[in-house]
């Protein structure tokens, strides 16, 4: 499988999927890559 490129709400699910983690990465600080179940909002 090729994936060329990605929008900003792509899902790409291969197999027998389990469970999903939520991942974002920015063109800013390393600080800015989020991993996890939970996706933290601005107050």
């Amino acid at each position: 499988m090729k994936i060329v490129a990605v929008g900003s709400s792509s899902v790409v699910l291969i197999g027998d999927t389990g469970s999903i983690r939520l991942s974002s990465i920015f063109d800013t600080p390393p600080e800015s890559l989020i991993i996890g179940p939970l996706v933290p909002f601005a107050r």
